[in-house]
């Protein structure tokens, strides 16, 4: 009976000793700091969609956490500059980015001495997803993507401004696949895309969300979506899987790090990006203003999904012979 309940009292303090490791364990996580003004770096332009997006993520954790915040906007290759820079920058938390999941997924494939690849960053979590469509202005004579490919067929090629190199592919995959000239013209940003589609120095254009002031306004109207599902700007547009293609070109807005980021490191700005996403007015600015779809994914999440992704998107280039 006593070795029973020596074995007893002996299970209890080990019992104690674990539950007081594990709370300072915990502590240790939510007690990390970054040591001086953190740099978040944009792989694009200032004053566009993704860099207001970054803006005011920061501007949301600095309120809450007391951090300074440092934006800077990195530009070149479709943020492709700007991903080096993370994968060359110390794990110490001090330099994240934001970018979009095309130059992870997709980028690295296309142009494989780019320098970097998807084990080299720490995904801190996505707080927005694209809804990528295809625009024809609202007095073309197109309603649909077969009305297009028929013109392209009879009358010749057709041009559409693409923001990117996956969706410039993904056009490229259709018109092979279709036997149809379609030309791609490269644009910088949807923005780009729309200016030039109004002003009618394209037949069509790829947009990733900012379209929806321009079908507000009756400019322009949706072919198709190419996100997994119809977007709600454009209900009537139907995917490109309704349409028999296989493809989805939707992107992530997400953040990330170099990798080797210490696990405090990295469920800090995880636990202070999600939070930031559950803020009314930046659920506002990404819905309401961006016209992106708010979606927080964890970090550990958003890698599973970009390794799926990935392969999807080494399908395209094998579909294009590359």
């Amino acid at each position: 009976m006593q070795k029973r309940m020596r074995a007893y009292r002996v299970g209890i303090v080990a019992l104690l000793v674990g539950l007081v490791g594990l709370l300072d364990s915990s502590a240790a996580l939510a007690a990390w700091q970054p040591a001086g003004p953190v740099r978040l770096l944009v792989g694009f332009r200032e004053g566009g969609g993704a860099d207001t997006l970054a803006r005011v993520i920061a501007r949301s954790i600095e309120s809450a956490r007391g951090w300074s915040i440092v934006v800077e906007n990195v530009t070149g290759g479709g943020s492709a500059v700007m991903a080096k820079q993370i994968t060359r920058a110390a794990p110490d938390g001090l330099t994240i980015g934001l970018t979009v999941s095309e130059v992870i997924t997709y980028t690295p494939l296309r142009n494989p001495r780019i320098g970097y690849g998807i084990d080299d960053f720490t995904y801190l979590g996505a707080v927005a997803r694209s809804q990528v469509a295809l625009m024809a202005r609202a007095d073309s004579p197109w309603n649909s993507l077969a009305d297009v490919l028929a013109t392209a067929r009879t009358e010749g090629p057709l041009t559409i401004a693409a923001m990117g190199i996956l969706v410039a592919d993904a056009t490229r995959l259709i018109a092979a696949r279709f036997q149809v000239p379609l030309v791609v013209v490269p644009v910088r940003g949807g923005v780009g895309g729309m200016i030039e589609l109004i002003a009618g120095n394209v037949d069509l254009a790829w947009g990733a969300g900012v379209q929806a002031a321009y079908l507000a306004s009756g400019d322009v109207k949706a072919l198709l979506s190419a996100e997994p599902e119809r977007i709600p700007m454009a209900p009537d547009a139907p995917t490109l899987f309704e349409l028999g293609l296989d493809m989805d070109l939707s992107v992530y807005f997400m953040f990330v790090g170099p990798s080797g980021l210490p696990i405090d490191v990295a469920s800090t700005y995880s636990d202070a990006i999600a939070s930031a996403v559950q803020n009314e007015q930046v659920r506002t600015l990404i819905g309401d203003r961006l016209k992106l779809a708010v979606q927080y994914v964890s970090g550990g999440t958003l890698e599973s999904i970009l390794r799926g992704t990935r392969q999807s998107r080494r399908e395209i280039l094998t579909a294009l012979g590359q």
